[in-house]
């Protein structure tokens, strides 16, 4: 009997899953059991390879009579892809128990991880970057890392432990430079493999330094204006008010007036002298004209 696996995932890099995979195939449930549980030990598994070992486990141990055994196996792949199917190929006399572990599935959240990158902040050299173990049903979860991504790809930067769900700070690098980090986050087995991610290498988590804030330049004070003094309203004949009279501006030779002329520069000065250059003319004439006529005149002295 041959017996063909999901064809939605693709064969497995690995060679110890490549191994289990054409084992079960060969119907050597023993050999392929073992295999399975070496390729979930791999340092460099991937979901998809977990996945595949998961299944290829489950089914060799519902061929070996181990329900059990097999409805754990299922429900730590379900832990991993929730929205997992089971091919048709597979045979309907090994199929019941990965949909028992389906139906408990369904009362229990798959394994979560929560992040959200923090605010800008003043640099990137050793901030924290705080995760959430949100759900990890059959303890699978032993570590979640950070990893950075660089010019040269992907490499890791932190490493914290997980026992259980709960709140992760991950650190960044103290030497970390530059104003902008891109990375993503990765929950791990105890042997490194990759259980779930959050992010990837083609939609990371970005994170910026802030940016200095721009000072505007101050404006300069505007003077306030000189407010205009009205006279006080004023009354008729009858007592009424009438309305005060409008301001008008006070002429220009009259502000110079007020403001204070010199005496020698003032208007009646000049008049006073006028009128005594005047006197002084007239009276040098007539004393002219009185010696030519030969008229004798008198002085007057008076008390």
């Amino acid at each position: 009997m041959v017996l063909l696996l999901s064809s939605s995932l693709a064969w497995a890099a690995d060679k110890d899953l490549q191994q289990a995979e054409t084992l079960f195939t060969q119907l050597e449930y023993g050999k392929a059991l073992a295999a399975a549980e070496r390729a979930l030990t791999a340092a460099d598994a991937e979901p998809v390879d977990l996945v595949q070992a998961y299944l290829i486990q489950g089914l060799c141990l519902s061929a070996q009579g181990k329900n059990k055994e097999a409805v754990g196996a299922f429900q730590r792949l379900l832990a991993i892809e929730p929205g997992y199917k089971l091919s048709r190929d597979v045979s309907p006399k090994l199929s019941p128990s990965f949909y028992q572990a389906k139906g408990l599935a369904a009362e229990q959240k798959p394994i979560t991880l929560e992040h959200q990158p923090p605010a800008a902040p003043d640099s990137l050299g050793g901030l924290a970057l705080p995760a959430t173990l949100v759900a990890d049903p059959y303890k699978m979860v032993r570590s979640v890392r950070v990893m950075l991504l660089t010019a040269t790809g992907p490499r890791p930067a932190m490493l914290v432990s997980a026992l259980g769900p709960g709140r992760l700070d991950l650190l960044l690098p103290k030497d970390l430079r530059g104003e902008e980090v891109a990375y993503f986050l990765e929950a791990l087995t105890s042997a490194g493999g990759v259980l779930t991610r959050l992010g990837s290498t083609e939609q990371p988590f970005r994170l910026r330094v802030k940016q200095p804030t721009t000072v505007a330049a101050a404006t300069p004070p505007v003077e306030p204006q000189k407010p205009v003094q009205l006279p006080p309203p004023t009354t008729d004949d009858s007592g009424a008010l009438t309305s005060a009279p409008e301001a008008k501006p006070e002429p220009e030779q009259d502000r110079q007036e007020s403001a204070g002329t010199a005496w020698y520069k003032s208007w009646w000065f000049w008049t006073t002298v006028g009128v005594v250059v005047a006197g002084a003319a007239t009276g040098t004439a007539l004393a002219l004209t009185l010696k030519d006529s030969g008229a004798t005149y008198y002085q007057i002295e008076v008390p």
